[in-house]
């Protein structure tokens, strides 16, 4: 009662009243309202008005009024106020008001006020006796795990908003299965209310996999947070998913073992790192998970993407067959699972910031940056970025994302995407398409990779209605750079679309504008020196057969040549032991595609990258 007490209360306020006394059909005072502050039949505070947005004493939102529209705490639209009529959002007649008397649908009184106008009346009823606003579970996340041992493990969470009634009950809950509930007896008990609260998990069995969720309970049910899942040590050694004191280097080994009906005796992903050196920033390195595009690999988007994010840490798996298990794809691997593995690895080292962990995909890699978005649940995962792959069909339809519910099959429906998803809203959303990728359809529809798309700027419009947007599609854009993109910017550019005109890749302004977003860089890093620009040439370029790299002057060091293709793929690498100034060094390119490629040259002075386009 309560609650609904205050949000009529409180909706009785949003246009101006002061110090009015409310009853019930028998007259009886049920609160009054003084100075923008709610209280009850004895003056206890109950809630607070803030503009068009009704909170309850938490100052935790439980409805809008603006405009005749009635809303709930997600701005969606559950009433109209016509004329003396109260509607429901389908503007069916829920209740009437006169002057002075509120009456549900069949004219019975409900209530009386005094002092409020008819306005003021109507939205009484309808928060009051409809119930259209009334208490929500809680909103709650899960904390990274850590103190990992063989039997004992720490977890906990934030309640950071009551929905409305008081949080009574508040712990962690664990299994060796997904999704656990608290009616298993494998909980914690946290006490009450909102803030966070830390878990001491005990009695756990060594080398074993265990899922984790926070629960807080209100009087309208229980809320869960996002699912974590963690190893516990073996008795005698230390698995990968064990949370490490120690800092990442670049040749640190992370091992994840997936199996599956392609792979039944496992397929370990290999692991390409680069850590910057230097100091380490205060919170740890940032961190940035690179995804190729298929037939790519890892090594070849941390070259790709060195310069761009020079101060992140940079992971780079690479996928079965060189693919990531998109729809029609050649991989069925359990991609979103090993990326899950990987963040919750990468948490534990101490050099590493566990809240700003990052992925960005390229094409292939695009489709599962947009799996991991919809399906991952991890509140470290800040900014997901995708390059020439926006969302597709079957992770967006029907009004809905979707996730597998198992294998992924090209020849069903929405390829087997068929469980509702909840993707978190904390994070960052960048998308890069090309008005002429000749691969994957800007204005959407069926491409040649098996799998129809949304169009470009819908999907990241749909992505920010998800997230809080609540007008229409940007109809223009601001143009910028040299090359030119067109930047659509929503909420603050916490979802941001650009779109370009660099066929299935990126040009420079893109990687610039990746670079501005993901807040990079710092000075505490080095990285490896830009060569100047003239200490190689290239002709021809356009190039059909072959290329011939000139050399200005002389290179007692050794020299690695690459030839790298938009998706991070290495198509042709040559190792040189010095070379005299003049000397031409011819690479064959008979057996490359035309397209756009990157021609790298790396020595222990610095790298050397230009474009070259291959055309036949």
């Amino acid at each position: 009662m309560k609650i609904f007490i205050l949000t009529f209360i409180i909706c009785l306020n949003v246009i101006g009243l002061n110090a009015q006394r409310l009853t019930n059909s028998s007259r009886s005072t049920i609160g009054y309202i003084e100075n923008g502050r709610v209280m009850g039949s004895n003056r206890s505070t109950l809630g607070y008005i803030d503009g068009e947005r009704i909170t309850n004493s938490s100052r935790s939102t439980i409805g809008y009024f603006a405009n005749g529209r009635v809303m709930n705490s997600s701005r969606s639209t559950i009433g109209y106020l016509d004329n003396g009529r109260v509607t429901n959002s389908s503007r069916s007649t829920i209740g009437y008001w006169e002057t002075g008397r509120i009456m549900n649908s069949s004219r019975s009184t409900l209530g009386y006020y005094e002092g409020v106008n008819d306005e003021q009346a109507s939205l009484f009823f309808f928060f009051f006796f409809y119930g259209s606003v009334t208490s929500q579970i809680p909103t709650i996340t899960t904390s990274t795990m850590s103190n990992l041992g063989t039997t004992t493990a720490t977890s906990g969470g934030n309640v950071s908003a009551d929905g409305g009634a008081t949080v009574t009950a508040r712990g962690v809950v664990w299994s060796t299965n997904p999704t656990p509930v608290i009616s298993l007896s494998t909980k914690t008990s946290n006490g009450t209310g909102t803030g966070t609260f830390s878990s001491s998990l005990t009695s756990l069995s060594p080398n074993t996999t265990y899922f984790v969720r926070a629960y807080a309970t209100n009087s309208a049910g229980t809320a869960y947070g996002n699912e974590v899942s963690f190893k516990t040590s073996s008795n005698n050694t230390n698995n990968n998913n064990t949370v490490t004191s120690s800092n990442l280097t670049s040749s640190t080994s992370i091992i994840i073992k997936k199996t599956w009906s392609q792979q039944p005796n496992g397929y370990t992903y290999p692991m390409n790192i680069f850590v910057p050196t230097g100091a380490v920033p205060q919170g740890g390195f940032p961190v940035c998970i690179l995804l190729h595009g298929n037939g790519g690999n890892g090594s070849g988007m941390v070259n790709q993407f060195l310069s761009t994010l020079s101060c992140h840490i940079l992971v780079a798996p690479s996928g079965y067959q060189n693919s990531w298990n998109i729809c029609a794809e050649n991989s069925d691997a359990p991609d979103v699972e090993m990326i899950q593995d990987l963040v919750n690895n990468l948490q534990g080292y101490t050099n590493v910031n566990p809240n700003k962990i990052r992925i960005l995909g390229s094409s292939n890699g695009a489709g599962l940056a947009n799996r991991v978005f919809i399906e991952n649940t991890n509140p470290g995962i800040d900014i997901i970025c995708a390059i020439v792959s926006h969302l597709n069909e079957p992770q967006y339809h029907s009004g809905n994302f979707y996730k597998p519910g198992n294998t992924t099959d090209p020849s069903g429906s929405f390829c087997g995407y068929n469980v509702l998803a909840t993707p978190l809203k904390s994070r960052k959303y960048l998308s890069i398409s090309n008005d002429n990728d000749n691969l994957i359809p800007y204005l959407g529809g069926t491409s040649v990779v098996g799998v129809s798309f949304l169009a470009a700027e819908t999907a990241a419009l749909t992505i920010a209605k998800y997230k809080g947007h609540t007008n229409n599609i940007l109809a223009t854009g601001v143009n910028m750079g040299d090359p030119s993109i067109t930047e659509f910017s929503y909420l603050s550019g916490d979802v941001v679309h650009l779109k370009g005109n660099a066929m299935h890749g990126t040009n420079a302004t893109q990687r610039s504008y990746i670079k501005k977003y993901f807040s990079d860089c710092q000075a505490y890093t080095s990285v490896p020196s830009i060569l100047p620009a003239g200490v190689f040439e290239i002709s021809p370029n356009p190039a059909s057969d072959y290329v011939d790299i000139l050399s200005m002057g002389a290179m007692s060091e050794n020299l690695t040549l690459q030839l790298i293709g938009l998706n991070g793929q290495q198509l042709l690498t040559k190792n040189i032991k010095g070379i005299i100034a003049g000397e031409s060094i011819r690479l064959p390119l008979n057996h490359i595609h035309s397209g756009l490629y990157f021609l790298q040259i790396k020595t222990e002075k610095g790298v050397w990258v230009r474009k070259l386009e291959i055309m036949r």
